[in-house]
């Protein structure tokens, strides 16, 4: 199999917030598989199980028909010749409906040149039975030795919604290595890093793999605060002693997960002017106001962003806000 080199992304200053942020852009790394998607799969990429990568057949995934998770594993499917069985808990007919645009584009265009992948939609009910099993085969049940991830009679291998399993933490170690060498001069300065979440994956194995001196930041842009923290427990099982520090932007409970708000697209239509650097509409929108309505915090020491990538998810959010309100420009 074909192992990926091992790219550093470089690091953007910016000025933004009237102050100086330092992005680590590792939405350059790769078109398929960049920001936080690379760092969790660059396990399976690089993998030197030669037993386990000559028995797997297929992938199984699950998540939402526009997720930048289910593009990046198509990838790995298509460069590694894998079939790829993808659970969604919506009618089959939205695939349809959201093809010609996002993450579902490329997706046809993967399809073009020899994905094989099949959609399987789901009922509530079904699909929750189908995460339980998801989470034993990939959490509750795997360890080092023996990643029951791969399920060696169907040769199989089950990623979890967001790869939020131990493999990703590789990635996170290599990530972290980066950053410890960025600023090898600064001696035991604190540095703060920011991040947003969704499972937490990211920011719980980045903190676990830094230096005391390295303080990671994020904020929940999926469900609760409350729900992020249960994430670092399943996750890290206990074995670090300072998780990431959750903080939040102002009147936090008016942002829900894939709901559109104009102050998620302003702030990015201003980094963009800004900073000329497109971030994401989802994560990155709601992690620069979480920072922004906490400066305090970073006043003294320096602030590394880490840019999530998802960028070809805003070919999907963009059309939303352009039909929701006719007077916004489309142009980013």
């Amino acid at each position: 199999m074909h192992k990926f080199e091992i790219a550093k992304s470089i690091v953007t200053p910016i000025r933004f917030f009237n102050r100086e942020i330092l992005v680590k852009r590792d939405d350059l790394l790769h078109t398929y598989f960049s920001g936080n998607k690379f760092r969790k799969l660059f396990y399976f990429l690089n993998n030197n199980n030669d037993a386990m990568n000559s028995k797997i057949k297929c992938v199984k995934s699950y998540g939402s028909i526009q997720s930048n998770a289910m593009l990046s594993i198509a990838a790995l499917c298509l460069k590694n010749n894998y079939k790829f069985i993808y659970y969604i808990n919506k009618p089959l007919e939205r695939i349809e409906q959201h093809s010609i645009y996002g993450n579902l584009k490329y997706i046809n265009q993967l399809k073009e040149n020899g994905l094989q992948i099949e959609f399987i939609s789901l009922q509530n009910s079904e699909y929750e039975e189908m995460k339980s099993v998801f989470y034993d085969k990939c959490i509750k049940n795997s360890t080092k030795e023996n990643p029951t991830c791969f399920d060696w009679k169907e040769n199989t291998l089950y990623l979890r919604e967001g790869i939020a399993q131990p493999e990703a933490e590789y990635g996170y170690k290599i990530l972290a290595k980066e950053i410890m060498d960025y600023f090898s001069n600064e001696d035991e300065r604190i540095i703060n890093i920011f991040l947003p979440s969704g499972t937490g994956t990211s920011s719980i194995y980045l903190q676990r793999n830094l230096k005391d001196n390295f303080k990671v930041f994020t904020t929940n842009c999926i469900g609760s605060e409350e729900y992020l923290k249960k994430q670092f427990l399943e996750l890290d099982n206990n074995k670090i002693k300072n998780h990431p520090t959750i903080i939040q932007p102002k009147n936090k409970n008016q942002f829900q997960f894939g709901r559109l708000n104009i102050k998620l697209f302003n702030i990015i239509q201003q980094l963009k002017s800004e900073t000329n650097i497109e971030f994401d509409y989802l994560y990155d929108s709601k992690g620069f106001l979480a920072i922004g309505n906490n400066l305090h915090l970073f006043e003294k020491n320096p602030l590394l962003y880490i840019h999530c990538g998802g960028i070809i998810a805003n070919e999907s959010m963009l059309p939303r806000y352009h039909e929701c309100n006719k007077r916004i420009s489309t142009s980013v």
